[in-house]
């Protein structure tokens, strides 16, 4: 005996299929549950401050970007402030970009990302010590996941320019003419300048000739860093 389907179980019956299709999807895709919490924000320092290689004659020993040819750097610098620490090393075109990823007294953790050239390198972990103050020091040893630049250790000590108190002030250029205006360390003296106005301003005064940034204007600010 056949049945003659109604409106109403014709309806009945693509709610039935569309339902059936929700949960297959949420069941292939794991919906449904709750969304895992953020990650915990970053530990901040209690050592911040500016440090450098005069005292010790110190640097970093890392290797080529070949990862064979050993590399002394001794013009390594390091700001550090808040979450993260940054060292540069502008005779080699070097920056590296580090967020702590844990502090325990003066030992600390982070995950490092490496520039060559304004050109990411790779990106690996250091760990080490952190000491501000006078006779303080910032060491650290690259992961093993770090070749080339991101492989080896680097030892610096608090500088002497911490004394001073940090101001804008310290900083301005704003003539608007070469040579007092900053200049990109990773360029040549034909690349990207620009000023520091009192206000704490940033401006590019041309643009940036190399790198992720090559042809880009740039704007933004300055602030002193407190009490160092």
């Amino acid at each position: 005996m056949s049945r003659i389907m109604t409106p109403l179980r014709r309806s009945l019956l693509v709610k039935l299929v569309v339902m059936a299709g929700v949960v297959l999807l949420l069941q292939a895709c794991g919906g449904g549950g709750k969304k895992a919490p953020p990650a915990p924000p970053p530990p901040v320092t209690t050592s911040p401050g500016y440090f450098d290689n005069v005292s010790t004659n110190g640097g970093a020993q890392v290797y080529q970007s070949d990862n064979m040819a050993p590399l002394a750097i001794t013009d390594l610098q390091a700001m550090v402030h808040g979450s993260q620490f940054t060292l540069v090393s502008a005779a080699n075109n070097l920056a590296y970009y580090a967020t702590f990823t844990s502090i325990s007294g003066n030992a600390y953790t982070a995950n490092i990302a490496i520039y060559h050239n304004n050109i990411p390198f790779g990106n690996t972990t250091v760990s080490g010590t952190l000491v501000a103050g006078t006779g303080g020091s910032l060491t650290g040893t690259f992961g093993t996941s770090g070749t080339g630049f991101g492989r080896g250790t680097f030892a610096l000590d608090y500088s002497l320019a911490n004394t001073p108190v940090a101001a804008v002030s310290r900083i301005v250029r704003d003539s608007g003419t070469a040579p007092t205006n900053w200049r990109n360390a990773f360029s040549s003296a034909s690349g990207s300048t620009f000023q520091i106005f009192s206000t704490g301003g940033l401006q590019n005064v041309s643009a940036t000739g190399v790198g992720n940034f090559s042809g880009c204007n740039i704007s933004g600010s300055v602030t002193a860093v407190s009490s160092t």
